[in-house]
């Protein structure tokens, strides 16, 4: 299977490479009276015969273009710039023929008597526009159906693919933010903005002008080495711009359901609100209004919900200098799950399993709060003063009953059941101020940050456990109260300074440094059966624990931003020092690592739509939580203990991706990485002949992943159908240890992923998704012991815009999970009609499993166990709503 999904990918990846002959076309445009170049001016390729668009580009800062990759036939080129007349000019390439070069006479422009205020060519235009690292699509060229959301839209975007738990990819790559006009929406950090999945759910389809896709850029500017994460800028129209627009649900249904929703937005040049907020008990992330019935993402989890979340973010230009943005959320939620587990323990010389079933309630509530101050007192200095604050806590209450098996005859080895509650609270708050100089010259950037990050957390338990020994006939209990308080300080700063040496050519200084100081303090007690409380204190449990973590980077390299290759190579010296003291016990840890840093990244443009990108980082991973004598023992049969000897993670990371578009819609991307790990955190475990197992994370050397992927989109603007495809695979090699013996799993994960978007005429949208995953784990402390499983999921949703404004739909998920050799389809319906002219009244009938067929089923192969869960799941109910739309355009508008 591992060399079948190689050999595939890799011959997708020839096959790309090769169907094109290499033909060019170049030339230079420039102004005829002047001789001067134009530069950016539009230059596109159409056959002579459809008019249909082969080849496009832009011309440089020189006057130059080129076109490559065209197929041998009669063309037509067209050369267009604003305020100029546009040239048109045949070319035909034979078989043999390899480069066209435009005569100099052939691509001078004469300007307009009359300015322009735009170019219309009335041929076949291209699908997007780009400029420089940006990637531009109109809205007007996919069309939704009305009142979609903003996610529908975007899914019909070549390249851009959601996966089933709603994440943004494009070419592969995830995208984590969007920004709405430019401006940071959600953000939880400086230099950020939110979730393009929470965002884009929200918002409608109408508002959107633009889609443009664009390269993720540091505080200073510059787009960080081997990183190359992309991010979404929507624009919005015009006319939307002068009103409140938004939509507003309520639905109540059968076995109480109901699920109320309201999203309210004013856009403008020099300001932006965007409120939402929603009540529901359905496990749903969108309004009753949504005709997106994302049932893989919403409704196929874990347990019931009952949430009230409020969002709110506004950004206002409080003066031409000075940019406020500001965050608010307040969210609650109250899930209830009831699970069946069964976990096999991977064992060197027996087998052992654990299965249990609990009832779980948590009340879980979160409220946060972010404002970002941005200050531009002239053209060369900028000020960025950021604030965050966070109040969070949950209420925990679980009863377990288990049972473990093992030896040749799965004898019972223990069995009882646990009660365990708890009260966890945590509130923290962030500092964060920037600033940005610029010389006079405009050669240097001078860079300082300096943040400061409070976080205290507590938790007050209890743990009540009996267990039954089949192997001694006897019992015991467990019956503690844990109280534990931890409080982490972080302070860390960075100042960086480049200088542009020659044009495209800058050298750059940087020092990092980072302090973390965590106090963590427990206090442990058993039940006193006579005082009838919890007054006996447990000395094993309870300890008063520090860390002191720091962290020094000096930094030196060198950067190249040019037209065709863009290139930084930099080496780093870091020192990190780590310090454990365990007051209760009078002992203490140090380490100290010191190592060189050596990273870079080349990205060579081929032409306007082909890159071919190379990278290696080396960086330092410090350990989560390792410090602690003990994590957790709410579960008596697995207790976790920490290490606070652990040194930090080196990770050497390799890389090599190439990425193309056309003009006629279609991408590929394809890439490959490796992450060799020095010193990787892994786990060692104990277990005992009662069942018992003890956890400790330790330092292991030979752990790698090995990485590749081929993306593929296309989109059919005739048809309006949009594909996009996804393959890839991770090899993983890990080294755990069992009972002090080595165990090597190799992990093998592919996946395959279609995306499907439909709009056929405005009377049937069919929007899909199939996701298959192969699973496969070898393990050698039991001889190369092969388990693997193949899991299925196929999401699709239609639409049927009947007349009378009558919209008809279906949701259906199908899932196959064969380690648990279960199958079953849910099928979802509405019917909906919207009245009054501008459709701003929607009444609708929403069914949830129609056939009472869902279930939640999960597999997990990690590297010492394999566990299946079943989890609770919404019942069928139906649930009748009306929506308002507010705010839109009218008909002739659109």
């Amino acid at each position: 299977m591992v060399k079948l999904t190689v050999t595939i990918i890799t011959w997708l990846t020839v096959i790309h490479f090769t169907v094109f002959a290499q033909r060019e076309i170049k030339g230079h445009v420039y102004d005829k009276d002047d001789r001067k170049p134009l530069q950016e001016a539009n230059v596109f390729l159409f056959t002579a015969e459809k008019s249909i668009l082969k080849g496009q580009a832009v011309t440089d800062q020189h006057g130059d273009f080129a076109i490559k990759n065209i197929p041998p036939g009669n063309y037509v080129l067209t050369i267009s710039f604003m305020g100029y007349g546009a040239a048109t000019l045949p070319v035909e390439f034979t078989e043999r023929a390899r480069l066209w070069q435009i005569p100099l006479p052939q691509t001078g422009l004469q300007k307009n008597a009359i300015t322009l205020n735009s170019i219309s060519i009335k041929i076949n235009k291209p699908l997007f526009i780009v400029r420089k690292d940006t990637i531009e699509f109109s809205a007007k060229d996919f069309p939704t159906a009305e009142n979609a959301s903003m996610k529908n839209l975007l899914q019909k975007i070549p390249g851009l693919t959601i996966d089933q738990e709603g994440n943004f990819y494009y070419l592969g790559r995830r995208i984590r933010e969007l920004y709405i006009n430019g401006r940071p929406v959600f953000s939880q950090g400086p230099n950020s903005s939110g979730d393009p999945q929470k965002i884009s759910r929200m918002l409608l389809a109408n508002l959107v002008d633009k889609i443009q896709i664009a390269d993720k850029k540091g505080i200073d500017g510059m787009i960080e080495g081997g990183k190359n994460e992309k991010v979404i800028n929507i624009t919005v129209k015009q006319d939307m711009k002068k009103k409140i627009n938004g939509a507003a649900g309520a639905g109540y249904g059968t076995d109480g359901r109901y699920n109320m929703a309201l999203n309210a937005n004013l856009f403008r040049d020099d300001k932006q609100i965007i409120t939402s907020g929603y009540i529901n008990n359905t496990n749903a992330q969108q309004g009753p209004y949504s005709n997106d019935d994302a049932m893989a993402v919403d409704n196929f989890g874990r347990g019931v919900s009952r949430k009230k979340i409020l969002n709110g973010n506004t950004s206002f230009d409080l003066s031409p200098k000075i940019k406020l943005n500001a965050n608010l959320m307040l969210y609650y939620d109250h899930a209830t799950n009831d699970q069946q587990l069964h976990r096999e323990n991977i064992l060197p010389d027996s087998s052992f399993s654990y299965n249990s079933h609990s009832q779980t309630n948590n009340a879980a509530s979160h409220n946060a709060l972010f404002t970002n101050l941005t200050i531009l007192p002239n053209d060369r200095n900028t000020i960025g003063l950021d604030f965050s604050g966070t109040i969070s806590g949950s209420k925990i209450n679980s009863q377990n009953k288990y049972i473990s098996v093992g030896g040749k005859n799965n004898d019972t080895v223990n069995s009882g059941n646990t009660n365990n509650t708890s009260n966890n609270k945590r509130n923290a708050f962030a500092y964060n101020g920037t600033y940005t100089n610029r010389s006079h010259n405009k050669k240097g950037t001078f860079n300082i940050l300096i943040g400061i990050n409070q976080d205290n957390t507590s938790s007050d338990q209890h743990n009540n456990t009996l267990n039954f020994d089949a192997g001694t006939h006897s019992s015991d209990t467990i019956n503690q109260e844990i109280n534990t308080t931890t409080k982490t300080r972080n302070i860390n700063t960075s100042v960086t300074y480049q200088y542009l040496i020659i044009p495209e050519l800058a050298f750059a200084l940087g020092y990092k440094f980072n302090e973390q100081h965590t106090d963590n303090d427990q206090e442990a007690f058993d039940f006193d059966p006579i005082k009838r409380g919890f007054y006996r204190s447990n000395k094993d449990l309870t300890y008063d624990f520090q860390n002191d973590f720091s962290n020094h980077t000096f930094t030196t390299g060198i950067f190249r931003s040019g037209k065709k290759l863009d290139a930084s190579f930099n080496i780093s010296y870091i020192s990190t020092s780590s310090n454990s003291n365990n007051l209760t016990l009078a002992k203490q840890y140090r380490q100290k690592v010191n190592y060189f840093s050596p990273n870079f990244f080349v990205t060579y443009k081929i032409d306007n739509y082909k890159t071919l990108s190379v990278n290696f980082s080396r960086d330092t991973r410090p350990p989560r939580i390792s410090f602690l004598p003990v994590i957790s023992t709410a579960n008596p049969l697995y207790i976790q203990l920490g290490n606070p000897d652990l040194k930090p993670t080196i990770a050497n990371s390799a890389g090599i991706e190439y990425r193309s578009f056309s003009v006629g819609g279609l991408s590929f991307s394809t890439n490959m990485n490796l992450d060799l790990q020095q010193n990787a955190v892994t786990q060692s475990t104990s277990s005992d002949s009662s069942g018992k197992q003890i956890t400790q994370m330790i330092n292991t050397n030979g752990n790698y992943v090995i990485r590749q992927s081929v993306s593929l989109g296309k989109r059919f603007a005739k048809s309006g159908l949009s594909l996009n495809f996804y393959t890839g695979y991770d090899l993983n090699h890990v080294n755990t240890f069992v009972n002090k013996v080595q165990n090597t799993t190799s992990q093998f994960h592919y996946q395959q992923r279609l995306n499907v978007s439909w709009m056929y005429k405005k009377f049937l949208e069919v929007e899909g998704m199939t996701n298959m995953e192969y699973t496969s784990n070898t393990y050698s402390i039991q001889d190369n012991a092969h388990y693997d499983f193949l899991n299925y999921l196929v999401n699709l949703n239609t639409n049927t815009y009947l007349p009378l404004d009558i919209n008809v739909g279906l949701g259906t998920l199908y899932v196959n999970n064969t380690s648990q050799h279960q199958q079953f389809i849910v099928m979802n319906t509405w019917i909906s009609k919207t009245f009054l002219p501008k459709k701003n009244l929607q009444a609708k009938l929403y069914v949830y499993d129609l056939f009472r067929k869902n279930q939640s089923l999960s597999t997990m192969q990690s590297f010492t166990y394999i566990e299946q869960q079943t989890n609770t799941i919404l019942a069928q109910y139906f649930l009748f709503s009306l929506s308002w739309f507010f705010g839109k355009s009218s008909p002739a508008a659109k």
